[in-house]
């Protein structure tokens, strides 16, 4: 069995360990945190899982396929580095880095070592992305003309602010969806330009086809995650939200004024993490071609840094 170590047990490890012990290809067989609490809690949800507070401890009493990080954001390029030396492949907690000079090191650090390198970025494994991404490809309601993308609440973090928490996963979701990839034009406007940690953002992108405007908002009474997609003949309403109906397709009549036909179609709704765990098995014991590797990783990084350098 492919043992699997999860580094950090806070808000998303135990949402990672879950899925990782309920999958047929891995075994959750360590985890690691600082806090005793967490190894407790960790502990008591999976009784035969071996328990650190010191992952190259872990790492040098064990034999593991996986490590995954799920620390804070400042931690990982730290971690990474480490566990790649050892010739571990490694899966981290969206963002890898919070520059590309650092990016670009793991890169190379990977291919000498001869592992992988995963970002956990979870839409792009779910089937409503993915429904999405089909409709843009075949063209079945003509070009992709605009994105509008709302993602608020989430939990406020101290070591990173709401661009390189939630807007990461709309540039993550963007890269994936565009062939194009060239910026005509960023700007951005955030609410408090002396906190460095601010929790509100809204960002506009001009690719050379397409007009993608993102707000993210960490304080908000409610939780979002909508993106709206504009087709040339149709309107494509993505919740992430909702339990069985994520997607909702607003067909243009006879090119009337505010007339649609609504359509809700069928779309794969297995959780995206197990979704990126099957991709992961795939690339590393299949030696399957990794379709999100290196480059797709990279160019989110990279985007970005020419938005951070807009704000």
């Amino acid at each position: 069995m492919n043992n699997v170590l999860i580094i950090g047990y806070g808000y998303w490890g135990p949402k990672l360990s879950r899925n990782f012990s309920n999958s047929e290809y891995f075994n959750l067989h360590s985890v690691c945190d600082l806090r005793v609490a967490m190894l407790n809690e960790a502990k008591k949800n999976y009784p035969n899982i071996s328990i650190y507070s010191n992952y190259k401890k872990a790492i040098k009493n064990n034999k593991y396929k996986l490590a995954v990080i799920s620390t804070p954001t400042s931690t990982h390029f730290k971690i990474a580095k480490y566990i790649i030396s050892q010739s571990i492949n490694v899966l981290v907690e969206k963002p890898l880095c919070l520059n590309i000079k650092e990016h670009q090191y793991l890169n190379k650090l990977a291919k000498k070592n001869n592992v992988k390198i995963f970002v956990d970025y979870p839409f792009v494994h779910s089937g409503s992305v993915n429904f999405v991404k089909e409709l843009i490809n075949n063209k079945k309601y003509g070009k992709i003309k605009s994105i509008e993308s709302y993602r608020e609440q989430a939990p406020i973090r101290k070591d990173t602010n709401v661009f390189w928490d939630l807007s990461v996963h709309d540039v993550s979701i963007i890269t994936y969806l565009l062939s194009e990839k060239k910026i005509s034009a960023i700007k951005t406007i955030y609410a408090d330009n002396k906190n460095k940690n601010f929790k509100k953002i809204s960002i506009f992108i001009k690719y050379i086809n397409t007009d993608v405007f993102i707000k993210n908002n960490w304080n908000s009474p409610t939780k979002v995650r909508l993106i709206k997609f504009v087709f040339e003949k149709a309107i494509v309403y993505l919740d992430e939200n909702e339990t069985l109906y994520k997607i909702k397709v607003y067909k243009k009549l006879n090119n009337q004024f505010n007339n649609y036909s609504l359509e809700v179609p069928n779309i794969d709704l297995t959780e995206p993490l197990m979704n990126l765990i099957n991709h992961i098995y795939n690339s590393i014991i299949k030696n399957k071609k990794n379709l999100l590797g290196e480059k797709f990783y990279t160019e989110i990084t990279k985007t970005m840094i020419k938005i951070e350098n807009n704000l």
